[in-house]
């Protein structure tokens, strides 16, 4: 059976999602799909309470050794084979179970500034009606309070943004070969470069280059409107040809839709606050000035 030869760790809202979607229209990768959450067991041998409790696509998590491996059986002769679940990050298990799995397997971290992370999966949260709280400082503050009701970890947004803490569990158990870490603003500012050198480190193809101008995964909320505008759409689906209907459903959620702003102030309290030592800790792990996370 194939088990993965490389591993999307995270962090949630840091670019995963783009970077998987891009790696699988490479040629010579197989990925079947983003979030299996097998070395985590998150939702399958682990269990929350709380608004996450039941996640959609559930049957496309993997709780088993024998529906992990069958995620792989049409790999064929694809030299990257492989998976993102941004739970493995945070996971305090996830690490132990790779080395005992795939003790050989290329891992790969994209990390975001925590507190617009943590934002930008605040805004995400809220736009699928899982986050009840409306403002994002109160559920930053109050995220304890969470945490001993159990609710999923994907809504106690400053545990998933301790990335030092993370990583550490990771370096104590794989080489430093194994393992590639790049900044939100890394992927951002020059995405081809980033493509590159993964390229070379998964032994692929670099010729092949996506069109990175593609947005995946935008933290954006509706207007009240966009409920009407579902209703126009889903008449609009019974009228329209098959080929413009995604076109036509990606203008309207964009119409009906806009972009929070994390504002200035909070990002500053939040960073200093709860994330401070971490980041400090992270440079010296990564030495790479993150003076701009402070800021």
């Amino acid at each position: 059976m194939t088990l993965p030869n490389f591993l999307v760790i995270g962090a949630a809202k840091g670019g995963t999602t783009a970077f998987t979607k891009f790696l699988q229209s490479h040629p010579q990768a197989h990925i079947p799909f983003k979030e299996p959450n097998f070395f985590s067991g998150w939702e399958t041998r682990v269990k929350f309470d709380g608004p996450l409790r039941d996640l959609e696509r559930a049957d496309r998590f993997c709780g088993t050794r024998e529906k992990y491996e069958s995620l792989f059986s049409r790999a064929g002769n694809a030299r990257a084979v492989g998976e993102a679940s941004v739970s493995s990050l945070p996971d305090e298990g996830a690490a132990r179970l790779m080395r005992e799995l795939v003790p050989s397997v290329k891992l790969i971290a994209f990390l975001r500034q925590p507190v617009e992370r943590a934002f930008s999966h605040f805004i995400m949260n809220r736009r699928f009606g899982t986050e009840p709280e409306r403002d994002f400082r109160a559920s930053m503050l109050n995220e304890g309070a969470r945490v001993q009701r159990n609710w999923h970890p994907f809504l106690c947004y400053g545990r998933i943004g301790r990335y030092a803490e993370q990583l550490a569990r990771y370096q104590a158990l794989f080489p430093a070969g194994q393992l590639r870490v790049y900044l939100y603003e890394d992927w951002n500012a020059s995405p081809e470069t980033v493509w590159s050198e993964l390229m070379g480190y998964l032994e692929l193809d670099s010729s092949y280059v996506p069109d990175f101008r593609e947005r995946h995964n935008t933290a954006r909320l509706y207007h009240p409107g966009w409920t009407a505008a579902q209703a126009a759409g889903a008449w609009l689906k019974r009228v329209l040809p098959s080929r413009v209907r995604s076109r036509v459903r990606r203008g309207l959620e964009h119409l009906m839709s806009y972009r929070p702003r994390l504002d200035p102030a909070a990002r500053h309290e939040l960073t200093h606050g709860l994330f401070r030592e971490d980041i400090l800790r992270l440079e010296d792990t990564l030495r790479r000035d993150l003076s701009g996370w402070l800021d």
